[in-house]
């Protein structure tokens, strides 16, 4: 009976440590202009793609994983009507409207040391249409999901403007989903804990790309149960000695 509690033990702790060390960098330009990582997913003109690295591309939604942590991307746009961009080009690629008021749109990695944002318009080649941005705009939601709860380190992510360039602070206008909840600023956040992670803005003054996301592991709920059913079961194993 001994051997059994302390296998629990043994077994929670081991759990507890190797989902506490888990953690991993998902760097998009290096993904995209470095050709450094390898995607799966499927493309805006409904092909498979991966594993591979994909360059320029738009998504309908990607998976990538680095450390032991997957990320899946998605987006999508508020509000309904013809996609921007939208013509009567037989090449247009794009979602149609619902019964939600939500549109499907593409989650798009943009070359030039941009990262990750959201097209709303994309050709057969899986390229952004010109009328239809690539950076994150108003109306446009761009959705993170990992296969686990992680913690985001805001010291360590980062987010670049229309123009390329890395933001010193975080904006105002940007705000942020998390598993659901209620929008919010993002720059009053110090701490980023779920599952899920919506991002968008409520200004085009602050339109923007995500370039890097850096990610620790959180210990899920059963890992905990499972450690505390160890040290309860080494408790009354001590108490019955005593006695």
């Amino acid at each position: 009976m001994h051997k059994r509690i302390y296998g629990w033990v043994f077994a929670g702790i081991l759990l507890l440590f190797s989902q506490a060390s888990l953690a991993a960098l998902f760097d998009f330009p290096a993904l995209i202009d470095g050709n450094q990582g390898q995607i799966t997913g499927t493309l805006s003109n409904g092909n498979a793609f991966g594993p591979a690295n994909p360059g320029e591309a738009a998504f309908t939604s990607f998976s990538w994983t680095e450390g032991g942590i997957t990320l899946t991307a998605s987006a999508y746009a508020m509000g309904s009507g013809a996609s921007v961009g939208d013509d009567d080009d037989d090449d247009d690629e794009h979602h149609g409207d619902n019964d939600t008021g939500l549109r499907d749109a593409f989650a798009y990695l943009d070359k030039g040391k941009a990262g990750l944002g959201v097209c709303r318009s994309a050709d057969h080649h899986n390229q952004c249409k010109p009328g239809s941005d690539d950076n994150v705009t108003v109306g446009e939601v761009l959705k993170i999901g990992f296969d686990r709860t992680v913690s985001i380190n805001l010291d360590q992510s980062k987010l670049r403007d229309e123009t390329h360039r890395l933001f010193g602070t975080i904006p105002d206008g940007i705000e942020i989903r998390i598993d659901g909840g209620s929008w919010t600023r993002l720059n009053t956040l110090t701490g980023l804990t779920g599952q899920t992670f919506e991002l968008k803005t409520t200004t085009n003054d602050d339109q923007f790309y995500v370039s890097v996301v850096s990610v620790t592991a959180v210990p899920e709920p059963s890992t905990w149960l499972l450690f505390g059913m160890g040290l309860l079961g080494m408790g009354l194993a001590a108490r019955r000695r005593r006695v």
